[in-house]
């Protein structure tokens, strides 16, 4: 329910939680910064609808157990690791999907605000702190960009000047 596909924007309003004594539940996200609405790349939408479309039902769960119920954390990571094997892929924990997205939206130029917004931290110094390895990465689009910005400077006379 919190996925739109006509407009492509997913609301993070909810997580689901592995509570000692409860079992799985539907909890609300850890902090209003992680609360938040972002939009969802073309690939992702349509991945979501032939998803739904398959699916033929819904239960207010894009992915859920065969009863309708969130799949737990652990089982999820099961079919995680699962999956990963089936191609080929080396193990990684399913919490490092994150870290890859953020990694990748930095090195193809994704202002680092937005990519704190999308990620839902509540400040960008943590945003930063924690990708600064691909900051280096990116210091020669950089300087490059910057020297660009000086050529047609010059051209123009702006800098002769001074």
């Amino acid at each position: 329910e919190d996925v739109d596909l006509q407009t492509g924007m997913l609301s993070v309003r909810h997580a689901v939680q592995q509570l000692v004594g409860t079992g799985i539940m539907i909890v609300e996200p850890k902090s209003d910064k992680s609360k938040r609405t972002v939009a969802l790349p073309r690939t992702a939408i349509e991945v979501l609808q032939e998803l739904k479309e398959r699916e033929g039902r819904s239960s207010g769960l894009v992915f859920h157990t065969k009863n309708g119920t969130p799949i737990g954390p652990r089982n999820l990571t099961t079919y995680f690791k699962h999956d990963l094997e089936q191609a080929g892929l080396p193990e990684i924990r399913f919490h490092d999907l994150r870290h890859t997205a953020a990694t990748l939206m930095l090195t193809a130029g994704v202002h680092p605000k937005v990519v704190q917004e999308r990620l839902g931290h509540a400040h960008i110094s943590h945003t930063l702190d924690n990708y600064s390895h691909v900051l280096p990465t990116i210091q020669g689009e950089a300087a490059e960009k910057m020297d660009s910005v000086l050529l047609l400077t010059k051209k123009k006379g702006m800098l002769d000047n001074g």
